[in-house]
């Protein structure tokens, strides 16, 4: 087996035993005064409530469901910027440099450009 097929099948299986554990994840719902929040386990943010009785309630629902667009919406740009930001590595010389070195065997030196 070629290295990048080990390697491929080391990449699916973590993927498939950390997707594993997040499954066994419960959603946590966490409340400071009169705010209460609920994150599922995959980081979404599901339900935002506000307990103050001085603000309307059909207000009170609008800014409820605002906040929890807006969490949600930036919580995306994040991981999108973090995997563009990742991909960007691995093509990097430094990545592949230490990948390099880790995988250097007697018979196969590193390769330097």
């Amino acid at each position: 087996m070629e290295m990048n097929d080990r390697l491929e099948t080391a990449r699916r299986h973590v993927r498939e035993l950390l997707e594993a554990h997040a499954a066994r994840a419960e959603a946590i719902t966490h409340t400071v005064g009169h705010v209460r929040v609920t994150v599922d386990a995959n980081y979404r943010l599901t339900r935002v409530h506000i307990d103050d009785t001085s603000i309307p309630a059909e207000k009170r629902a609008a800014i409820e469901k605002a906040i929890v667009e807006a969490v949600n919406a930036a919580m995306h740009q994040v991981v999108r910027s973090s995997a563009n930001a990742l991909s960007a590595l691995h093509s990097s010389e430094e990545w592949k440099g230490t990948v390099g070195q880790i995988f250097a065997t007697p018979d196969k030196p590193v390769l330097t450009r």
